[in-house]
């Protein structure tokens, strides 16, 4: 996996608790998975009916009597 540095600004309360909580070496995969796992709990909050009606909008339209007559043909 590539990794890459950053520098981000935190309170100074929060730089404390984490030193304090967090052994030596291991901050950084304690904040990739802490931001990994906000960014998944973000990405849930999607509404489904506004994906299904944007998925929906991008398929052909069929005419109901076409949609009938395969159902029937799949019948027999």
């Amino acid at each position: 996996m590539n990794m890459n540095r950053i520098s981000i600004t935190l309170p100074q309360y929060l730089q404390d608790s984490l030193t304090r909580s967090v052994p030596n070496g291991q901050i950084s995969k304690f904040v990739s998975d802490a931001i990994e796992a906000k960014l998944i709990q973000t990405q849930t909050r999607l509404d489904p009916v506004d994906d299904y009606f944007k998925f929906a909008a991008q398929l052909p339209s069929v005419p109901f009597l076409k949609i009938k007559k395969a159902i029937a043909k799949g019948r027999v």
